[in-house]
């Protein structure tokens, strides 16, 4: 902004009449008190008042893209401090779009969208990261941030325990938690319950309620929920075992666990194949 000013002035001492250089500077020294007064509220933690700043610059002249592609920018990092990481997103595509060169909107962008979650946005905050490096160098924030990517790109492409069960708190899930939520899963899509349904809602129930079983399996288990919690992928779960060598999950047992010997056939579910109600076939499953 003050080489902006500078610049300004002195082509206006050259030619004091020109009245659009004049309008210039009154334009960019608004926007530079704007910009410096949601800096000093984002400083202070007040980051709804940086917003608001960042806008009333935005507003004086958007014709400049240089200057608005620094408060663009600015105003989506003060929005990721709301935890408002949509808008924020908009802001520093904003930011990039007016100045395809800016790295530190690149940079400030691949967080977003880490934060945001999800392979889409995860992809494209690799891309943002090596856009980032372009411009600015290799960094130790870039290289942190590239190797926590990978991590949750991981992640990503698992399947989600913790969603599969309904757990919202996710790694913070008590082994209490856990249990119950097993057990609500599993009565929510144990075969018997959909057993009058069309085949393919009958298949949706069968898969959904092996992936209940698999979900316990693994959280159910300190060391592998430790492992699953820090990104790793099922194959390296299934290979690094455990105390019995691997998992080992026979749904009919866990049903047998939480529903009683008589699983779901000894309560009036018809009797599942496997599940209490006779016959040794069952749905298993098992890791390594």
């Amino acid at each position: 902004f003050d080489q902006c000013i500078k610049h300004l002035q002195q082509a206006l001492m050259s030619d004091p009449d020109n009245t659009k250089c004049a309008k210039m500077i009154k334009k960019v020294r608004k926007l530079s008190r704007f910009r410096q007064e949601g800096n000093d509220a984002f400083k202070a933690r007040q980051y709804q008042q940086a917003v608001d700043a960042y806008t009333n610059g935005l507003e004086v002249d958007q014709s400049n893209k240089s200057l608005c592609s620094k408060l663009y920018c600015n105003r989506g990092t003060a929005l990721t401090k709301l935890n408002k990481n949509e808008e924020a997103l908009k802001d520093f595509d904003k930011a990039v779009d007016l100045n395809p060169d800016y790295g530190k909107a690149y940079l400030r962008r691949a967080a977003c969208l880490v934060s945001l979650g999800g392979v889409e946005n995860l992809d494209r905050a690799m891309h943002s990261y090596t856009e980032a490096e372009r411009h600015l160098g290799p960094s130790q924030e870039i290289n942190q941030g590239k190797r926590q990517l990978k991590i949750e790109l991981k992640k990503a492409k698992r399947k989600d325990y913790y969603k599969i069960l309904g757990l919202s708190n996710r790694e913070n899930s008590s082994e209490g938690e856990i249990k119950k939520a097993y057990r609500k899963a599993a009565l929510k899509w144990h075969p018997d319950r959909h057993s009058s349904k069309p085949e393919e809602e009958q298949k949706k129930a069968e898969a959904s309620f092996k992936d209940v079983g698999e979900a316990y399996a693994v959280l159910s288990d300190p060391k592998k929920k430790e492992k699953y919690d820090h990104g790793y992928s099922l194959e390296e779960i299934e290979q690094g075992g455990g105390a019995g060598g691997g998992v080992h999950m026979d749904q009919e047992d866990l049903m047998r666990m939480f529903f009683g010997a008589g699983g779901f056939g000894g309560g009036g579910m018809g009797g599942h194949q496997g599940f209490g109600g006779g016959g040794g076939g069952g749905v298993r499953f098992s890791f390594g």
